[in-house]
Order: C-alpha cells, then sequence, then structure tokens
C-alpha cells in the first residue's frame, strides 16, 4: 500500500513543517508568498518513495492549476507539474537524493516541504502529501480599505517620533482582485488618501495583489499578494494595509493587526 502524509499548511505565510525553516511575509503571504530565502533542511526533511503525489485543495474541494515544483539540492534543474482538476500532481521516478518541494497559486503558497528519497526506500517512506490552500484567510467584509507606511512623527523627541508615528498614505497603487476559481479579475488604484474600494464583488476567496515602486513616489515595497475571503459574516470591515520591513532586506505589505 502507498503510504501517506497529510501536511496541512492552512496559511502562507507558515512553515509547512518543523523540517523546513522558511522566512515569508501574508497572505497573505506575499509571494506574501515569495519566500526571500530557504535554510538548510534537518536530517534531509521527511522520505518520499520515488513516485509520489502531491494534492492541493481549498475548503475541502479539490483545487487544480497549483503550481508544484521540485529541486534537488545544488542542482539548478525544476521538474515543474500542474495540480489536476482532482487536485493533484504526481512525480514519478525521482533518483535518489534530497529535494526541495514548492507549490503555489498566484503568488500564494500552499506549502513547501524539504524530503529526500533513498535508494532502498523504508517502511516510513511515503506516496502522498496534501496540503490546503487559503484556508486560514483573513476574512473582510467589504473589497475596501487604506494603503499606508508608518514613519516617525515630524515633530517632538527621537523618543517620541519613534514611539508615535505617524501614518503616511500611499497613493497610485495598483491593487488587482483575482478569484482563483473563477477566473474574475479586478482593478483599481489606490486614492490620494491611501483609500481603495473594489465596490461590489461577489463574495469567495480572492488574491489580492498590491504592486510595487509606489507610482515613482517614494514609497518603495516589493509587489506583495495576500489572501482575503470576503463575505457578509467576517468580522473586519474593511482591510487596513501597511508597508513593512520584510526581514528580506526590503519591504512589502501586511494586513495590519486590527479588532472587529
Amino acid at each position: 500500500m502507498v503510504g501517506a502524509i497529510e501536511v496541512r499548511t492552512k496559511s502562507p505565510m507558515k512553515a509547512c513543517s518543523a523540517t523546513v525553516a522558511m522566512l515569508i511575509a501574508m497572505a497573505v503571504a506575499p509571494n506574501r508568498l515569495s519566500a526571500c530565502s530557504l535554510a538548510g533542511c534537518a536530517g534531509d526533511g521527511i522520505e518520499l518513495r520515488r513516485t509520489f503525489a502531491v494534492r492541493v485543495t481549498h475548503d475541502s474541494k479539490p483545487l487544480a492549476g497549483v503550481s508544484v515544483t521540485v529541486r534537488e539540492f545544488g542542482k539548478e534543474e525544476v521538474v515543474l507539474k500542474t495540480t489536476d482538476l482532482h487536485g493533484t500532481a504526481l512525480f514519478a521516478n525521482l533518483s535518489p537524493g534530497a529535494y526541495w518541494l514548492n507549490s503555489d497559486l498566484l503568488g500564494i503558497s500552499a506549502g513547501s516541504q524539504c524530503f529526500h528519497v533513498a535508494g532502498s526506500p523504508s517502511a516510513k517512506a511515503k506516496g502522498k502529501i496534501t496540503y490546503d490552500w487559503g484556508d486560514l484567510a483573513p476574512s473582510v467584509r467589504q473589497a475596501s480599505g487604506r494603503l499606508v507606511e508608518s514613519e516617525p512623527r515630524p515633530d517632538g523627541t527621537p523618543l517620541q517620533r519613534v514611539l508615535h508615528p505617524v501614518d503616511v498614505p500611499i497613493s497610485g497603487v495598483k491593487l488587482k482582485l483575482t478569484n482563483p476559481l473563477t477566473g474574475a479579475l479586478f482593478e483599481i488604484s489606490s486614492e490620494t488618501d491611501g483609500r481603495f474600494s473594489f465596490g461590489e464583488i461577489p463574495q469567495g476567496t480572492y488574491v489580492l495583489r498590491i504592486e510595487g515602486q509606489g507610482a515613482g513616489n517614494k514609497f518603495d515595497f516589493d509587489t506583495t499578494d495576500l489572501v482575503v475571503k470576503f463575505g457578509p459574516s467576517a468580522k473586519l470591515d474593511q482591510l487596513s494595509l501597511e508597508a513593512a520591513p520584510s526581514g528580506c532586506g526590503g519591504k512589502w505589505v501586511a494586513l495590519r493587526d486590527q479588532r472587529p
């Protein structure tokens, strides 16, 4: 019987297992899942069979169109597969070695995993990995909000300037909402006061892309992808977004902690 491992990674911003060390910022994760670096893998990760399947779900349903890549440590070649209508991507006849597996949809990570393939598979070797995509996305009632960057206030003592910063609106930034299930796309730009609104959109889970470079003004941040759910029963009314250091030597946009 083919073994299976359930690796549930409902947040694109969290590492997928204890063996993976990833520096990721959202949403949502910009790319909010784009990881800024991958560290070494303790013990070469889990053991997989030479032929194994990766299954990706969303809201407990199979998710098609997810890109899944496998790269052997120390090599440039990448094996790319895309999940089918059953949410599955099959990798066959991998050579013995240590590998990284990464999966994402519209810039949002479904999961990442370091693993190894043994010359003679042990009884612990698995034949399946399952990830959840975007199931812990923040829920918001309205497809609107404000984009700002926090800066030291212009007056007061040096300590007061740092402890009591002011919000500076970021205008002219392109924002795109994409529904990964229907393909629906909505595009707008932030206003002078940093506010934005997509108006009435169908409820569901979307990927929000905030284009970097701030329309030629002083604000400079990396393009960020966040996954967000919109629906009338959400606790949050709007999105409060802030450009902040990413931990990777740059900036990207994060959803601010906020009370309903």
